[in-house]
């Protein structure tokens, strides 16, 4: 079990298999800009079991609590709250008493979310709070390959006199 708990959640969202981050702003709304509507989109996040580390009773696995996704582009926008349920694969139940939904980590958005959009838009995502999460241990550090031993050449062989 790692002793190591953080609060930062490293939420990002996976576009069509890339990473893209998004800026912070201070009310849990997390702003993300694409050029292009995607094909897939995932909210993707550290994740914790609370329970593995005595934290809380919950066994679920815990990303952040999403309160709502606002996709826009100038004028038009779509507004999905967190109780829409189209948010399936990779959410738990809508937790009413809360006003949330919890992801695991790795949630897909639906495409749906995207129909009739067309060119740069913008994805915003209201958080309403994260877990604790375990920092992911560094990879151990490689030691370098020792330099290339070049052999001696061979020492000349004396003629014999």
């Amino acid at each position: 079990m790692p002793a190591d708990l953080t609060d930062e959640a490293d939420l990002h969202l996976l576009i069509d298999g890339r990473r893209v981050n998004g800026l912070a702003r201070l009310d849990g709304v997390h702003e993300f800009r694409l050029p292009q509507p995607p094909t897939d989109a995932r909210i993707v996040s550290r994740a914790c079991v609370p329970q593995v580390f005595g934290l809380t009773r919950d066994p679920r696995q815990l990303g952040v609590a999403l309160r709502r996704i606002i996709v826009w582009r100038g004028r038009r926008l779509r507004l999905w709250e967190a109780d829409n349920p189209a948010l399936i694969d990779g959410f738990h139940a809508f937790e009413s008493a809360h006003g949330f939904r919890w992801t695991n980590g790795n949630a897909a958005l639906p495409s749906s979310l995207f129909e009739g959009f067309a060119g740069t838009c913008t994805i915003e995502l209201t958080i309403g709070c994260t877990a604790r999460y375990p920092v992911a241990a560094l990879p151990e550090r490689r030691r370098a390959p020792p330099p290339e031993r070049r052999r001696a050449p061979p020492p000349e062989r004396r003629r014999a006199a």
